[in-house]
């Protein structure tokens, strides 16, 4: 039986609009998490050479900035960021927000809000843009996925582009849209029941688990509850897999 941990960080990027913490300061707070994970993982029975980080919307793009820094000295410097050590297989990416130049207001106003007054000025800010990290060949194998209906999916794209003009090992998941149920953002994380979920899910985990026995994986409401209480009593059923959603 495949044996599976999860922990979920809680997307804090509504709070930092309000507490004024821009995006250096986002992706070191998923890069402490990564660093708590590493200090502590002796604590859970899990096999420390099967971390799979699960990134959603914006939490996406961040984990991605956060596996790109801590493997690049040079973007350490640029954004005076620590790194992680916490090695990480393979990566999920769930209708990330992954392009940040738009021209349209609504973009405009996310980046005032994100990022500080004259930010176009700052070194860190090209290296914002994920075309212009030369670096972006360091991500492990990536999960990307996005359906019809997602009002982000141009986003994917973009991010799908990149990832193929440098090579990296990827897997692209892709719904149509749906015409009895409207999909939607992220619907995998906000509807884990429906039946697309599951499938997503199910191919999503299985996607790069390597070496694992099983070749399905339930992740429908049945098994997340399950999940939490594994971890909660440490059982030794979490030998394999260890998942971070953020």
């Amino acid at each position: 039986m495949l044996g599976i941990c999860l922990i979920i960080r809680k997307n804090k990027i509504i709070k930092y609009f309000f507490d004024d913490a821009k995006v250096p300061d986002q992706i070191q707070d998923i890069i402490n998490v990564l660093t708590w994970i590493e200090n502590n993982i002796s604590s859970y029975p899990i096999n420390k050479n099967k971390i799979y980080l699960i990134g959603e919307s914006a939490g996406a793009y961040l984990a991605t900035m956060a596996v790109l820094i801590s493997e690049n000295k040079r973007l350490q410097d640029i954004f005076k960021i620590s790194k992680s050590n916490l090695k990480i297989n393979a990566m999920a990416i769930i209708s990330g927000f992954m392009e940040w130049t738009r021209n349209e207001i609504k973009y405009w106003g996310m980046r005032s809000m994100m990022l500080e007054k004259g930010y176009k000025r700052q070194e860190y800010y090209r290296n914002l843009i994920l075309q212009n990290i030369p670096e972006i060949n360091s991500l492990p194998p990536l999960f990307v996925t996005t359906n019809g209906d997602d009002e982000l999916k141009f986003m994917t794209s973009y991010f799908l582009k990149i990832l193929e003009g440098n090579n990296v090992e990827h897997k692209f998941y892709y719904l149509e849209k749906n015409k009895q149920k409207k999909l939607g953002h992220m619907f995998n994380v906000l509807h884990p029941e429906w039946e697309e979920s599951i499938d997503l899910n199910n191919t999503m985990l299985g996607a790069y688990l390597i070496g694992s026995t099983s070749s399905h994986y339930d992740w429908g409401l049945k098994t997340i509850k399950p999940l939490k209480k594994m971890i909660q009593r440490k059982s030794k059923i979490c030998r394999d897999t260890y998942l971070l959603s953020i």
